[in-house]
């Protein structure tokens, strides 16, 4: 019984020194303390989306809302971090790994999002504000931007900018460690993408920080290198298609094979995959 008890009290002396750290693990979330105001949750399993709180002694902005399936273990964190309810959630896009945790905190919550998205950013009875072009509030303190790009990821694609932090959230807009993933049957296509992310780097100071929706927390000089790696090979590809090869020639001509390690993160998206939004994207198919 001694044994049992010196265990559990081990325990629970690693549990709270593990509290105290940058980054800790919750269940099915690795949360990582950016500042005394941003936390960032990564789900571990499936596709690894990272979820931001901005917090404060007025509540909790919460930027993205994951899978349902890990709704309590969110839930439980963020009452782990003791900064009061949620009162806000800026969606950055409609992806489900994004929303679907959206109707989980009841109804006294303002959802945001841009306006091609209002069938799923008004859930329940929360209140909701959509937006075209820009959308900007104030809460604890912080200045908060969202700002519309749509027509890259998914088309209703939004970032949100918080001056004072020196960060900004980029949603699915941004894989740190991934070729990127094109909606293409929702119009979106990796020209706009290219477009977009080229904008936000030229728009953004230098020494913001990034929150991908997928992958590592990166600063500026790490984003222009994705941005130059997106436009290589789209270039890589339109010169293939240039000489009259089809799909299949080009994925089966490797003629990405020296950018391989962007082609891991995901076993969904690889360099076949890529080719082929960036096909569908030039051929308008």
């Amino acid at each position: 019984m001694k044994k049992l008890m010196l265990l559990f009290l081990f325990t629970l002396c690693v549990q709270t020194s593990l509290i105290s750290q940058e980054t800790i693990s919750h269940i099915n979330l690795k949360v990582q303390m950016l500042s005394d105001q941003v936390y960032v949750f990564e789900e571990t399993e499936r596709y690894r989306v990272n979820l931001v709180a901005l917090t404060g002694s007025d509540g909790i902005i919460l930027l993205d809302t994951g899978f349902k399936m890990y709704a309590n273990d969110l839930v439980d964190t963020l009452k782990s971090l003791h900064f009061g309810s949620v009162k806000f959630i800026i969606n950055s896009h409609i992806d489900r790994d994004h929303v679907e945790t959206n109707y989980f905190f009841g109804t006294d919550i303002t959802i945001i999002g841009y306006k091609n998205c209002d069938h799923f950013v008004k859930t329940g009875g929360t209140r909701s504000i959509t937006f075209e072009n820009n959308y900007a509030f104030e809460f604890n303190d912080l200045d908060v931007r969202c700002t519309a790009y749509p027509g890259g990821h998914t088309s209703c694609d939004i970032i949100v900018y918080v001056p004072k932090l020196k960060l900004a959230y980029l949603g699915d807009i941004y894989f740190s460690e991934s070729f990127p993933r094109v909606d293409i049957e929702s119009g979106s296509n990796a020209q706009v993408l290219l477009t977009h992310l080229k904008t936000i780097y030229s728009t953004l100071p230098n020494d913001t920080r990034l929150i991908p929706g997928h992958g590592r927390v990166t600063t500026m000089d790490e984003f222009k290198l994705y941005i130059d790696m997106i436009e290589s090979t789209m270039k890589i590809i339109k010169a293939e298609m240039d000489k009259g090869k089809n799909l299949k020639e080009i994925q089966d001509a490797d003629v990405l094979q020296g950018w391989n390690e962007w082609g891991t993160y995901f076993t969904m998206i690889n360099k076949n995959s890529w080719i082929n939004n960036v096909y569908s994207s030039y051929s308008g198919q």
